[in-house]
């Protein structure tokens, strides 16, 4: 089912340094009551676990040393009733080695980020029986 969305409010911020990315965001997201948006954002890490999905389980890989953030992006819709942020992460080491996966945990050194709220319906995340993964209830093809 394939919904067209009204764009709501749009927010631009910086998360504190020191604090946990996804913790931060999905409390903002919380606060501000968007239940359907889409997140992106730039900067750098002191450390942060990624994970990879291999079809059956997430596999995670952490960094203990600062790392910059080349992309940041995600959706944030609702999961058991709660606002729910679900973040990717691309980022690159001292080496320019780039690694990519699903964001984890994170403590951010400087994260800025935007998040576009949408509007008109919200979307759910619930256990596919299909794939063993949290997804959106709503499939369009």
């Amino acid at each position: 089912m394939l919904k067209e969305l009204k764009l709501g409010r749009t927010f631009v911020g910086r998360v504190a340094q020191g604090k946990d990315a996804l913790d931060s965001i999905t409390a903002f997201a919380q606060e501000q009551n968007i239940v359907l948006g889409k997140v992106s954002g730039i900067g750098a890490l002191e450390k942060v676990t990624i994970g990879y999905f291999d079809g059956k389980q997430y596999h995670y890989k952490s960094f203990a040393e600062p790392v910059e953030v080349a992309s940041l992006e995600g959706n944030i819709s609702l999961k058991d009733g709660r606002v729910f942020a679900h973040l990717h992460v691309n980022v690159a080491d001292k080496n320019f080695n780039s690694y990519g996966g699903h964001l984890a945990a994170s403590e951010v050194f400087c994260l800025e980020f935007v998040i576009q709220e949408y509007l008109g319906e919200e979307y759910t995340r619930q256990e596919d029986q299909e794939i063993p993964l949290s997804v959106w209830s709503k499939k369009i093809y």
